[in-house]
């Protein structure tokens, strides 16, 4: 993978977690092969799970060592970085860029969507949430987190037996 694809990737996964992805796995990122240099597809599988009270809000993969998207600080994105073997600092850097980009978008993409024949029914709901939650993980990427929230494992299950309950 070239520089280019990787900041695609690390982008990625900065999104899935400021709208609220937990759904997304690894299995929701693909590489394209062609005639070309293998590249990273384009998105998709996208949704939020920010505006139901009964969807956890543990992503599917964890960010450092940590699954719940409003616990994911700075030691959390420095950790990936670090196992990642991607600079720290720049990715600390990168996810305030991505998370400012996507609340300036913001309100462009909900009037795109209002417009759509479906209507939008959730969607000032869905559009609340993600700005709270891109607010959130841009605040708390400048954060080192509070020391009594413990990190999620990796393996955590939820007493139902699911890790996505």
């Amino acid at each position: 993978m070239t520089a280019r694809d990787i900041t695609r990737l690390l982008d990625a996964v900065i999104l899935n977690v400021a709208i609220g992805n937990v759904d997304s796995h690894a299995k929701n990122y693909s590489i394209l092969l062609g005639p070309g240099a293998p590249q990273l597809a384009p998105l998709y599988d996208l949704m939020s799970g920010l505006a139901w009270t009964n969807i956890t809000q543990n992503h599917a993969q964890a960010i450092g060592g940590q699954r719940r998207g409003s616990h994911i600080y700075g030691r959390h994105w420095r950790r990936m970085a670090e196992a990642a073997g991607l600079a720290a600092r720049g990715t600390i850097q990168r996810v305030e860029q991505v998370t400012a980009r996507l609340l300036r978008e913001l309100p462009e993409a909900v009037a795109e969507v209002a417009a759509m024949p479906a209507g939008s029914a959730m969607l000032d709901i869905f559009a609340k949430e993600i700005e709270e939650r891109a607010t959130e993980v841009r605040t708390h990427a400048g954060q080192e987190g509070v020391p009594e929230v413990a990190d999620t494992p990796d393996t955590e299950i939820s007493p139902s037996g699911s890790a996505y309950s």
